[in-house]
């Protein structure tokens, strides 16, 4: 017969397995989140935050400096222009968390004002349309006609 304390061993030990391989797939997940232009900024950002909760949970921190990688690397292809601003202005330190989350809901934000003025854009088509419509007034332009004065010396020959 097994004694308690063997039990209690192989529960920990299979309890620890399965925490530690759960921490290892939440990690994977962290890493490899990608921020995708219809889900909202907002949405991106909590559940990036919603992650690194549980690894403390699981006593796996992510330390800020960590999560502004993490940040940056997941919004590259559709914010470059923002990644580029932190490569450039950046002296060498990493930047602050709070900058960088700061900076991408308010990029958000003037995405979502430049979005709500998209009938504007759509005037040019609609102009297009219009003109196509519209019959073609002729060249105001002649072709080039000889003045009569110059035909009069040909017919006389």
């Amino acid at each position: 017969m097994t004694t308690a304390r063997e039990m209690w061993t192989a529960f920990e030990q299979d309890k620890t397995k399965r925490a530690y391989a759960s921490e290892i797939r939440l990690r994977r997940d962290l890493y490899a989140a990608k921020f995708h232009p219809g889900e909202g900024m907002e949405t991106y950002l909590d559940r990036l935050e919603g992650m690194r909760r549980q690894l403390a949970n699981m006593n796996a921190v992510i330390s800020d400096a960590d999560m502004v990688s993490i940040v940056l690397q997941g919004v590259i292809d559709s914010h470059r222009n923002v990644v580029r601003l932190f490569n450039r202005n950046n002296t060498g330190a990493a930047p602050d968390l709070a900058t960088v989350v700061n900076v991408l809901l308010g990029e958000d934000e003037t995405d979502k004002a430049c979005a709500a003025e998209v009938p504007v854009k759509d005037q040019p088509a609609l102009v297009t349309k219009v003109m196509a419509q519209r019959p073609v007034p002729p060249n105001p332009k002649k072709k080039f006609n000889p003045p009569a004065t110059a035909l009069i010396p040909i017919l006389q020959g």
